[in-house]
Order: C-alpha cells, then sequence, then structure tokens
C-alpha cells in the first residue's frame, strides 16, 4: 500500500511538505520512517589487539544507503566508492509486519558481487561517476519505506521522487546519514538530518578533490558533514507547497566538513535503469538475533 505524509521542518520559515513512500498506510513521523528508508552499510571485521591471543569481531561502517521502489523491484542505493569493496556489506533495517505494529530488526546482506555501478568509469584526470544500486528482494510480508523512482508514468496520486537535475543555487536542501563520531555516545545507529543549501552549480568539469575532478554534473552543498556521510540522500524540501524531491547523494566532503559534493539524481536514474534487469541474486533479508 502507498501513503502520503508531512514533516514541517524550520529554516528560517516553515516549511510543508508532502513524501510518498512504499509502506503501509500510517499516520508514522516523516523521521520514523526515515529511519527504516536510510540505512547504515557495514561490515564485520575480526581484530586481533596487541597482547591478545584471541580475534575480536567487531561492526566497521561504511557509509551510508538508503530504498528506492520502482515499479514492482526494490532497489538500494549508495556512493559507488561505499559500496566497491574487497568485501560484502550488510545493513540492519527496522521493519514493520503491519501499520502501528511492534518493529523487528532486519539484516540485509548484501555480496559485493551484485553491486552495479554507472558506466563512467572515469579518467586520469576525473573520478568515475559515483553512483552503485542493487536490486533486492522486496520483503512483501513487512512493510518496507522507500523513495519511488517512476521510469514513465507514476500511477495515480503518486508522483517520481526522483525526477530532475533542476535545482540551482540557492535551493534547501536535507541531509540524511550516519555519523561514525560526533563525540557523543549513541544507543544504536540511527540516521541524522542536517539542514544545508546548493551552493555551486557549473554543469562542467569544476569540482577538484586530490587532484581530479568530480564529472560536469556534480554540485556543492553546504551542510556540516560528518565521516560515514557518504551514499547518503540529499532532499530538496519546496519553499512553498510542491513536492518533496531527491537532489543527489553525497559522494566527498572538504577538510572542514562544512562542504559536501553531491552526485545528482540523474546519475541515480541512470544506474537505476540498468540494475531494473538484473536477477536477484545471494543478496536477501534476514532475521537478526539482536
Amino acid at each position: 500500500m502507498k501513503f502520503r505524509f508531512t514533516i514541517v521542518i524550520h529554516f528560517w520559515l516553515l516549511f510543508l511538505v508532502s513524501l510518498n513512500v512504499k509502506a503501509q498506510e500510517t499516520k508514522e513521523s516523516f523521521y520514523s520512517q526515515a529511519t527504516r528508508a536510510v540505512v547504515r552499510l557495514q561490515h564485520r571485521e575480526d581484530v586481533k589487539r596487541e597482547g591478545q591471543d584471541r580475534f575480536v569481531s567487531g561492526i566497521k561502517s561504511n557509509g551510508t544507503g538508503f530504498f528506492v521502489h520502482a515499479i514492482d523491484s526494490l532497489f538500494i542505493v549508495t556512493a559507488a566508492h561505499v559500496g566497491r569493496q574487497e568485501y560484502d556489506l550488510h545493513a540492519m533495517v527496522p521493519l514493520k509486519r503491519e501499520a502501528g505494529g511492534e518493529l523487528e530488526l532486519w539484516e540485509l546482506r548484501l555480496p559485493r558481487s551484485e553491486w552495479v555501478f554507472h558506466p563512467n568509469k572515469g579518467s586520469d584526470k576525473t573520478f568515475p561517476v559515483d553512483a552503485a544500486v542493487m536490486k533486492i528482494p522486496s520483503n512483501k510480508d513487512w512493510g518496507s519505506v522507500a523513495f519511488r523512482y517512476c521510469e514513465k508514468d507514476c500511477p495515480e496520486k503518486e508522483y517520481n521522487q526522483l525526477s530532475n537535475d533542476g535545482l540551482s543555487p540557492p535551493a534547501q536542501v536535507v541531509v540524511l546519514g550516519f555519523p561514525l563520531d560526533i563525540g557523543l555516545t549513541l544507543k544504536e545507529p540511527r540516521p541524522m538530518a542536517r539542514h544545508g543549501i546548493i551552493a555551486l552549480r557549473t554543469d562542467e568539469e569544476f569540482i577538484k578533490v586530490e587532484g581530479k575532478y568530480f564529472e560536469n554534473r556534480a554540485f556543492l552543498i553546504e551542510a556540516a558533514m560528518f565521516h560515514g556521510n557518504s551514499g547518503g540522500p540529499v532532499i530538496h524540501l519546496p519553499l512553498i507547497g510542491g513536492n518533496l524531491q531527491m537532489a543527489g547523494l553525497v559522494s566527498a566532503s572538504n577538510s572542514s566538513l562544512t562542504y559536501a559534493v553531491i552526485t545528482p539524481v540523474s546519475r541515480i536514474r541512470e544506474v537505476l535503469d540498468i540494475a531494473k534487469g538484473k536477477v536477484v541474486g545471494k543478496q536477501g533479508w534476514f532475521r537478526s538475533n539482536r
């Protein structure tokens, strides 16, 4: 089933926006649903510290991902540099069986061989396009929350949340992601939200990081960033009315973590269109023991 809910956010005035996602029909808050639509991508790592005689297993974060629903398929999206590892990733996802039901933690396993990357592999002067997608099985008995992508026409009373690259400075955005370390101890990982603005867009190879340019569609936002934000969604909230739209995903930030390079939503759509024809492999949902 599909539903519509609203969120009120303060920039210098009140914004009222609507978000359509794939989930149960409910009055659940925006942030509560965001905790199920935006996930931390991580891996298990065995570490043997000096002086110890055994390995200790721990969880290491790689970045942030988010779910996208297109027609009858479900995908997870992140930055290519997050997915491009020599080991598999997984995400712990809170799911509900029905509206108003209790949350249950599920593990989504993401084999490294199943990622689909953008065909633009870059060059000695430019980075590859930083978008990766994996087609995953729908967990039909449990409510999944996802951004909506309509390749062509959307069903009645819905709209495409991954529609265009038309945003220009100083459009307001919200960034969602998982921090590695913010100087505070959190009981468990939860996505954090920050306000920002689109600060620079040139439509040419203009942004250079560590000696290489990002591709011409990439743009800059000004926002408080943190390590672990890579792959997180950047969302545009219209000033007055209108629909919530995805602007892109986080690819990099400056050393002071005050600006971020964003891979635009058009690049995400291009990878989704490639991944839609994939057959689901070993990736899948498993009940968590936690």
